[in-house]
């Protein structure tokens, strides 16, 4: 409705009109239609509105003819269909000079009118063929979360390719794309809450669309108001072996009375990866960032005096926001999924056959003070790349980024009810590329464990684009 997609002239009472330094009114002023001083442009069709009617029309046919679809990828085909359609006779009322691309005349149609032709005959047939096979129910749960998977696969597609094509277009025809994704993006997440009844499929659903909305909201054009604006993408991943002392069944049983607790003795051995993005804007010491991560792991656990081992299997998604100026800092976040993790403290069980405990939500905190860029006093939890499984901890530590703020530096600290240190360190070479390691020791009464983890995440060059910053200003 900002103008960039005008309807052509019309004398209808809903003609709209719009203001001076719109397209529609630039196009009808060097067309001559109107003077240079007109307020308004001339009554044209309201084509977005004609749009979004349309795009409901379509939808409230789908949920009627829901019941009567049970052809699998029958409601697909008809919906790419009907928006063809839909489409192609909006053209005819669009201006061909608002058709940012296939908008010259071939034949008394624009040429991607004639597209939409083919696709609409294409998809219709594929329809009609669907419609012959024989019958698949759609109601068995696996179908459904692998039904479920694929829209949200398409959904993010669509907006990674938003964000790969938003520099080509105006602010104003970024925002009108993105609106016309946001209703996909609300009926998935009321899909996956009627969809399914367990909470954390439910929960899941809802969450996982954080990611296609944090790239729907940097597909529009950096802004040049002194900030630095930049994406990154990364990968890594945790292995090693952990000593697990596993407590459980408290009662008396101490010389004193005092409460004692059963135990019992596993070997974790597991190994994570994670893929990371998050967008990043900085001004100065002033930091901004918001980013998911994608995890997901194995874990063997083997009882010390016993010879079976059982795999344990951990995946999720981790969205998180982080704010940092030069003395203070902190972040929140969470991870949802399915969480394994290896209990430390006791378990509320009077046996137990495992030392992993499950959870579908566990929130994440990280807080910070202290100059950065000379030393600095930090307190995480559950708050870690490339994964914070299977060994949740509390980590206090000194860091520190030698005069720089570029994400560069290194930390020092231990980890927490166990007697354990760890070592971390993050470099920047050439702006673009961040190598991230850590090794963490622990030591224990029954012995000790190590556990290594490394990560590599590509910077894209920021926006507006920044002079090398190595020394604190």
């Amino acid at each position: 409705m900002a103008g960039c997609c005008f309807g052509t002239p019309t004398s209808l009472p809903w003609g709209i009109q719009y203001a001076q330094g719109t397209s529609a009114h630039y196009h009808h002023w060097i067309s001559n239609n109107i003077p240079a001083t007109e307020l308004l442009s001339l009554p044209v069709h309201p084509v977005p509105l004609y749009e979004m009617i349309s795009y409901l029309l379509i939808f409230g046919a789908l949920v009627l003819l829901a019941p009567y679809l049970q052809k699998k990828g029958s409601r697909f085909f008809l919906a790419l269909s009907l928006l063809a359609l839909s489409r192609f006779t909006l053209e005819f009322f669009r201006d061909p000079s608002a058709t940012v691309a296939l908008g010259q005349m071939i034949g008394g149609m624009k040429a991607m009118q004639w597209g939409l032709m083919v696709t609409f005959l294409a998809t219709g047939s594929l329809f009609l063929r669907k419609l012959k096979q024989p019958s698949v129910s759609l109601e068995h749960p696996l179908m459904s979360i692998a039904l479920m998977w694929r829209k949200f696969t398409l959904i993010l597609t669509l907006s990674l390719l938003m964000w790969a094509v938003h520099k080509g277009f105006s602010p104003t025809e970024m925002l009108v794309m993105n609106l016309k994704l946001l209703p996909a993006l609300v009926l998935f997440g009321i899909y996956s809450w009627i969809r399914f009844t367990v909470p954390r499929f439910r929960l899941a659903g809802v969450i996982i669309l954080i990611l296609p909305l944090i790239i729907m909201g940097q597909s529009v054009p950096g802004k040049t108001d002194g900030w630095q604006y930049f994406h990154s993408f990364g990968a890594g991943g945790t292995f090693g072996s952990y000593g697990q002392v596993a407590r459980y069944n408290e009662h008396e049983g101490g010389c004193d009375g005092s409460m004692i607790y059963d135990r019992k003795y596993y070997d974790q051995e597991f190994g994570m990866a994670s893929f990371n993005y998050n967008y990043t804007k900085q001004k100065g010491y002033i930091r901004y960032t918001y980013g998911a991560s994608i995890f997901g792991g194995i874990n063997k656990e083997t009882e010390i005096f016993a010879t079976a081992s059982t795999r344990h299997y951990s995946i999720g998604i981790h969205p998180y926001i982080d704010y940092n100026s030069r003395w203070v800092g902190g972040g929140l976040g969470a991870s949802i999924g399915n969480l394994n993790y290896v209990a430390t403290a006791p378990f509320d069980e009077h046996s137990i056959s495992s030392g992993i405990k499950t959870f579908p939500f566990l929130p994440s905190l990280k807080l910070r003070l202290g100059p950065y860029d000379i030393i600095d006093l930090e307190y995480k939890f559950l708050d870690e790349f490339p994964s914070q499984f299977p060994v949740p901890t509390h980590q206090i530590s000194l860091g520190s980024s030698f005069g720089m703020h570029n994400g560069t530096g290194i930390r020092i600290g231990t980890a927490p009810p166990e007697e354990s240190f760890f070592i971390n360190a993050n470099v920047l070479i050439k702006r673009k590329f961040m190598i991230q390691a850590k090794y963490m020791h622990t030591y224990f009464r029954y012995g000790s464990s190590n556990f290594f983890s490394f990560g590599l995440s590509y910077r894209l060059p920021a926006h507006p684009k920044a002079p090398e910053i190595t020394q604190g200003n």
